[in-house]
């Protein structure tokens, strides 16, 4: 689950780097500040999605089953 989680991040990252690239080539603006945030996040996201893809693996609603069984 951390994988597919890891690569969904990477797709997420591309297609923000994608955006900005394609924001400053049609508006012409200027890569400042907000483009260096931008590539932060996109350098960061797919570690993010990859550690909550992990997490997320160990997290279930299943009860957990007594040790000793249920007798009385």
């Amino acid at each position: 689950m951390a994988i597919a989680s890891a690569i969904f991040g990477v797709l997420i990252a591309a297609l923000l780097l994608l955006a900005s690239f394609l924001i400053h080539l049609i508006g012409g603006l200027e890569q400042g500040q907000i483009n260096q945030i931008v590539h932060a996040v996109a350098k960061h996201l797919p570690l993010v999605f990859g550690v909550l893809g992990f997490l997320g693996a160990f997290m279930t609603d299943a009860p957990i089953a007594s040790v000793f069984g249920s007798a009385r």
